[in-house]
């Protein structure tokens, strides 16, 4: 009967533990991965964003399955900040608006909010370790004539305490920016 108590709580122990010591030894070699950036794009007309003009960036809204909140329009402020922080910081032919010159807008940048997780790491379950999610989707629009000039999808997958959605939301909003970048032939 001791023996089989004894197991149990070595069995226990391991559990709690999270099988530490089965670590795969190469892991202290390899970087370690605190963001993993997965994004999408295309820009359909290279010309029209090309000769740049008034741009308004609305602030991303909640898409479907993602719950509208305060925390939800912090995030989209910051997504927006990122944006803006991008495109002034470079000479690109593209002025950025605010709400009171909106009427004057040639381009419109508007998206959504479409995935908003925060997961718990199996090994890490006992320790607090979570991943965050962050997902937008989001196009440029000729004001004109109502054509998407371009389209983007972007998530960041962020694991630990190391950033919270409002970061999260400023870096992507940087990943737009530096998209549409690319998309004038201007450096990132």
């Amino acid at each position: 009967m001791k023996s089989l108590n004894k197991l149990v709580v070595i069995c226990i122990l391991c559990l709690l533990a999270g099988c530490s010591w089965l670590k795969d030894k190469r892991a202290a070699d390899r970087p370690a991965r605190q963001v993993i950036p997965v994004s999408d794009g295309r820009v359909v007309d290279e010309k029209r964003l090309g000769e740049g003009g008034n741009l308004l960036i609305v602030p991303f809204s909640a898409g479907v399955g993602v719950v509208a909140s305060d925390e939800l329009e912090g995030i989209s402020l910051m997504i927006v900040k990122g944006i803006a922080e991008v495109l002034l910081g470079s000479a690109a032919p593209l002025k950025i608006l605010d709400a009171q010159s909106a009427h004057t807008a040639d381009l419109i940048l508007n998206g959504h909010i479409v995935r908003k997780a925060e997961r718990r790491e199996g090994r890490k379950l006992f320790l607090g370790g979570k991943n965050r999610r962050l997902g937008v989707k989001g196009e440029v629009i000729d004001r004109k004539t109502g054509k998407v000039v371009a389209y983007f999808t972007n998530e960041k997958i962020v694991g630990g305490a190391a950033r919270d959605y409002r970061a999260l939301g400023q870096a992507i909003g940087q990943d737009i920016g530096r998209f549409l970048l690319s998309g004038l032939g201007r450096p990132k």
